[in-house]
């Protein structure tokens, strides 16, 4: 390959040329591995596709004084005497647009329009035929007309500072669900933080996952972003509302006691053993459903049909793949790729006809989806009616493995044989590998950005604010073609501003509040964007500090338009944080290379306690009759909590999340990143029941949490 094409397809992919990593080191692009990419991008000498003469995205902002339509197009497509240019609204509304051709020697080609002045924010079709004789050519691209900044509600913009309660869905236990939290006790939580003054319920992300231990448990590698875990479904409210019989009389049997009794006692969540249960109901309550409301043609068997025709080939790609994907698994077979090749391409003859043959088994993925939306609206509407700013705060994981429905779906728009990662840092000295493919941003580019407007909006909908995975993802990810290791990945860039301006004008359709999680060296420019846009940055305690001198920043150092917590996920609870639980945890699986790295990592951690406690007795918040010397203190107490997410509270942040693992002294963390079998990440309950943290008032004592 010649240099002059190899620069154009590096261009074209948006192939950076060098990184600098954590430590300050310049890598420089290196020519195997960039050549693996473009090899399984299929850029190959003969891939190489021809351009359009309008490019496939155009963004403007709402409001802007220019309307000037000015386009530069390649000459060899334009010899035509008439050309029409017609601008289609959303609705499918036309109107004509009057180009003008400007052509001047050794200078390329210009077109030239007027849009309206009034055009309101929302996607557009701009649609350009050329005419002579019988030579014809017509040519489209997705006009954005997008808002200054992303929703945000009136009570943060007038300078409110609103907190909420963070909990992982998953790990809620109650007398009532069936061994994993579900919408009902999702209800009950609503209530108890409604009663309390909270604004919002942050939550773990409800994407699809395989449900199955261990490999199919994690909520950031699902199956689809696009839809819902079926699992979290409220059995009883569903079966309530069918009036099912035979659902009802299954849940009677002695079989459906014992086996509720054992997974409720389970230590860790038994998935497999959760969604098969689970799964006995549905099926019974969509039978009945089916035949009572679905083929009688009744006011709900017609709003269902309604769901089916909105949510069009996307519903009907994912309900067949669940439907296969249940099928071949029995056999044995856990990819797609090992599927009979009939069944590799959702379009396929042999894809269409088992749609067809299996059309009851889709309906029923169908009504799944239907039912879990159902649960979720009328949670949100619950939250806004006890008066929250924010109801729901959802979450959305950064990307989905090769084996998913959403790649099965859109192979076209996915790099494979290439996953994404992180190049070697001090917490991962051999880098990251997260073992899902990329998107190609410039196939994005192509496709108007169908696959993300779509992601965002199913997503953004489901609450009043949303957490959005390594959002330097939609910047730049880490390219690690397979067969290298990560040191040899490569930095591929994204049209950030496009994919921003997207995510803000879906925010305020949907009013949804956008937070960016940029934790780790995203870069100044990237939290700057984020500002520029209207969306929040995430701040953790544990990283907030000083570190010239190590010390905990003071409240009034956190940036204003951000979210604040302690901690998250994947990191140590306050409590573990405290006695150094994490450290020990890591120590016993053989994650440190010799006794020194640990007893260092103790040390620090014990002047991080000691940090801790002279911040909150600088800020008049030890609790009465506590020491500043944490050799008082040998273990997390709730009121030493509570003081900590009050520190949180006094800064200028818009959003603060106390995280109920935290408040309930919880001393192991949810996941422990790099492991899979060695520990049970995303599988832990919580040992107070939903009943138990209600009786509690410990809810209640967060109220006012926000007082300075």
């Amino acid at each position: 390959m010649n240099n002059e094409r190899l620069e154009r397809l590096v261009e074209r992919l948006g192939i950076q040329r060098s990184y600098h990593d954590v430590w300050g080191n310049l890598h420089h692009l290196k020519e195997e591995p960039l050549l693996a990419i473009l090899e399984r991008a299929g850029l190959t000498e003969e891939g190489e596709e021809a351009g359009s003469v309008l490019p496939p995205v155009l963004l403007r902002q709402e409001g802007d004084p220019d309307n000037t339509l000015d386009l530069e197009i390649p000459g060899a497509k334009v010899g035509y005497s008439s050309l029409q240019l017609t601008l289609r609204d959303e609705e499918g509304e036309e109107m004509d647009l009057e180009p003008e051709l400007t052509c001047t020697i050794g200078e390329p080609i210009r077109l030239m329009a007027f849009l309206p002045r009034d055009l309101e924010r929302g996607y557009y079709q701009l649609i350009l035929k050329g005419r002579e004789g019988k030579s014809e050519f017509i040519s489209t691209s997705r006009l954005v007309v997008a808002p200054v900044r992303a929703w945000l509600p009136e009570e943060m913009l007038r300078g409110e500072r609103i907190w909420g309660l963070g909990l992982n869905l998953y790990s809620l236990n109650s007398g009532t669900n069936l061994g994993i939290g579900d919408f009902g006790d999702l209800r009950e939580m609503v209530k108890l933080v409604g009663d309390a003054g909270g604004d919002f319920l942050s939550i773990s992300p409800l994407h699809m996952i395989p449900n199955r231990v261990p490999f199919g448990v994690s909520p950031y590698f699902p199956l689809s972003r696009l839809y819902i875990n079926p699992i979290y479904i409220d059995v009883s409210d569903l079966v309530s509302l069918e009036g099912s019989e035979e659902a009802e009389r299954f849940m009677e049997s002695d079989y459906f006691r014992l086996e509720t009794e054992r997974l409720r006692r389970s230590r860790f969540i038994d998935y497999d053993g959760v969604y098969s249960l689970k799964m006995k109901i549905f099926r019974r309550a969509f039978d009945d459903f089916h035949e009572r409301e679905y083929l009688r043609g009744t006011e709900r068997g017609e709003a269902f049909r309604r769901f089916c025709r909105e949510e069009g080939k996307a519903l009907r790609i994912h309900a067949l793949f669940m439907v296969l994907e249940e099928r071949y698994f029995q056999e044995g077979l856990y990819h797609w790729r090992d599927w009979p090749e009939g069944y590799h391409d959702p379009e396929s003859e042999d894809s269409r006809a088992a749609s067809v043959r299996w059309e009851r088994e889709l309906l029923f993925q169908k009504y799944l989806q239907w039912v879990a939306e159902e649960q979720i609206s009328d949670i949100q509407a619950l939250a806004l009616k006890k008066g929250m700013v924010i109801g729901l705060y959802t979450d959305l994981a950064l990307g989905a493995p090769e084996m998913s429905s959403e790649v099965w779906g859109r192979r076209d728009l996915f790099v494979r044989g290439v996953t994404v990662g992180a190049p070697p840092d001090d917490f991962s000295p051999m880098g990251q590998n997260w073992g899902f493919p990329p998107l190609r941003p410039d196939r994005l580019r192509e496709t108007g950005y169908d696959f993300l407007i779509d992601l965002f909006r199913r997503n953004l909908r489901r609450g009043g604010a949303i957490r959005i995975d390594h959002i330097l993802g939609f910047f730049r990810l880490f390219w690690i073609p397979e067969g290298f290791e990560p040191g040899d990945g490569i930095y591929v860039g994204y049209p950030w501003e496009e994919i921003l301006s997207i995510i803000s004008l879906e925010s305020m359709k949907a009013r949804t509040v956008v937070i960016g999680e940029d934790l780790g060296t995203v870069g100044e420019e990237v939290r700057a964007a984020l500002r520029r846009f209207g969306m929040l940055s995430y701040r953790l305690l544990y990283f907030e500090k000083d570190y010239g001198t190590g010390e905990f920043l003071p409240p009034e150092a956190y940036p204003e338009w951000a979210l604040v917590s302690a901690t998250t996920h994947d990191l140590p609870t306050l409590a573990g944080f405290w006695i150094g639980r994490d450290l020990e945890v890591r120590r016993a699986l053989g994650r440190y290379p010799d006794e020194e790295g640990f007893e260092r990592d103790r040390r620090e951690r014990g002047y991080d306690r000691w940090r801790l406690l002279r911040a909150l007795e600088r800020q008049g918040l030890l609790p009465e009759g506590y020491s500043s010397d944490p050799g008082e203190i040998p273990e997390m107490t709730e009121d030493l909590i509570l003081s900590i997410y009050r520190y949180l509270g006094r800064t200028p942040s818009r959003m603060l999340t106390v995280n109920l693992d935290d408040i309930l002294l919880v001393k192991d963390q949810q996941n422990l990143p790099g492991t899979v079998t060695e520990y049970p990440n995303w599988r832990r309950r919580l040992t107070k029941t939903v009943e138990e943290i209600e009786k509690s008032g410990i809810i209640g004592r967060l109220r006012g949490i926000r007082d300075r």
